[in-house]
């Protein structure tokens, strides 16, 4: 069955932890765990094979630091290829047609800017070509996780979408506060990142199953698509100098009830996990395929990274606006106007495009801009048409547009590409 068919009809069971795995066998913690595709690929297989046989129908490649971005600070960006191609290889070589490869991608280690050095572009040029070379070596799904940043889980989205024509999953981690590293809300989470076209979105790591049933549950009543959940096996815990995870198997698997009542359709184990915990998982779920998926009601919503806003026909009312020059933009001479901070929307209009700037440059300068000084979801207005279309694409959540085009039809493709909101 098609994957995506599978997990709208059925629950699915993934596998567990990778990296304390292969440490248990020898690998040395704080070295590059890719390098074991190809120097030690009997470690990873049997990792491989052990969750396979204790009922895991998808398994995840060793790669999830494979980016071009993160194998640099070890100094092997250059073998980008060779590990995320033998990472598939062996997990296809387990699995064959009996269950699903998925190429396990992770953050690249860097912060966006301006907090950080890390650029858009830079960031979706990783995430493409790992993408590419996993979807070129044979995997069956992308599967983006452990993204602490909204913005960047959402570039690996629109590259793994427009890579390839495999199903993507995305999976964020969350901090005990309930929003993510960099303050993203499990609402501002699932909206965005499915309004991008993932197939399925959900958490991991973060906590227990106890502490991840409380994030899906606020993510469930937006949710358009199937909800994932790779709990640890409970909170981390130091005993004599180490980490140690205390849930056992059998009080992991007493969580699958609560689980599947909060919507989750497909279930793993993420820190602490054992082969014993996705067995016990597995027995709990039996061989029921619980009933179909079935999509919340359709919420006309926008997003900031940080804050979400359900609109009605008034959403005027609830509007704060503010208008930039671009040329003082350009120029580095615009100064923001003060925004009402009791207004949940802003409605930003874009006046003045200065002759021979590069949209693509203005566009990202502008979402720039707005990322440091505003946490309100944006509604655009400006007859730019072509910096309004990089502007979607730089944008880091669901953006509302007011713009009205001489080309819709063309527009159309790409306001929903993108996951926009259209106000008429």
């Amino acid at each position: 069955m098609d994957f995506v068919d599978y997990i709208y009809n059925n629950i699915l069971l993934m596998d567990g932890a990778m990296g304390t795995m292969l440490q248990n066998q020898g690998a040395v913690g704080g070295k590059c765990l890719e390098l074991l595709n190809v120097e030690h690929p009997d470690m990873v297989r049997s990792v491989h094979r052990v969750y396979r046989d204790q009922g895991s129908k998808v398994i995840q490649t060793n790669t999830f630091g494979a980016n071009r971005i993160k194998l640099s600070k070890s100094g092997l960006d250059d073998r980008v290829w060779e590990l995320n191609t033998a990472g598939v290889k062996i997990a296809r070589e387990v699995m064959g047609n009996d269950g699903w490869v998925a190429l396990s991608v992770g953050p690249t280690g860097e912060l966006f800017e301006p907090y950080g050095s890390l650029n858009w572009d830079r960031a979706y040029s990783a995430f493409k070509e790992q993408v590419t070379i996993g979807a070129e070596a044979g995997c069956d799904v992308i599967w983006i996780e452990t993204m602490s940043d909204l913005e960047e889980a959402r570039t690996a989205v629109i590259a793994a979408r427009e890579s390839c024509d495999l199903p993507v999953v995305c999976t964020m981690t969350f901090e005990a506060g309930g929003a993510t590293l960099m303050g993203n809300t499990p609402v501002a989470c699932i909206s965005t990142l499915q309004g991008v076209g993932a197939h399925a979105v959900g958490v991991n790591c973060s906590g227990g199953p106890q502490q991840l049933i409380e994030i899906i549950k606020e993510m469930r009543p937006y949710s358009k698509v199937p909800l994932v959940m790779q709990p640890n096996a409970g909170l981390p815990e130091v005993v004599e100098g180490k980490v140690v995870y205390s849930l056992t198997p059998e009080e992991m698997a007493g969580f699958i009830p609560d689980i599947l009542e909060a919507g989750v359709r497909i279930v793993g184990g993420c820190c602490g996990t054992r082969p014993e915990h996705i067995g016990a998982m597995a027995r709990r779920l039996g061989d029921s395929p619980g009933s179909a998926y079935m999509p919340r009601d359709d919420k006309k919503i926008i997003t900031s990274s940080r804050r979400a806003v359900v609109l009605d026909n008034n959403w005027q009312d609830k509007a704060t606006e503010m208008v930039v020059d671009l040329s003082a933009l350009s120029s580095g001479t615009y100064e923001p106007e003060k925004t009402e901070s009791d207004k949940d929307v802003l409605l930003l209009r874009f006046t003045n495009s200065p002759d021979g700037v590069d949209d693509r440059q203005m566009a990202y300068d502008l979402v720039g801009l707005i990322k440091t000084r505003l946490t309100h979801p944006v509604v655009f207005d400006g007859d730019n048409e072509r910096l309004l279309e990089y502007i979607l694409r730089y944008y880091p959540g669901i953006a509302g547009i007011r713009t009205v085009v001489p080309k819709y039809e063309k527009f159309y493709r790409t306001y929903n590409k993108y996951g926009s909101l259209y106000l008429f």
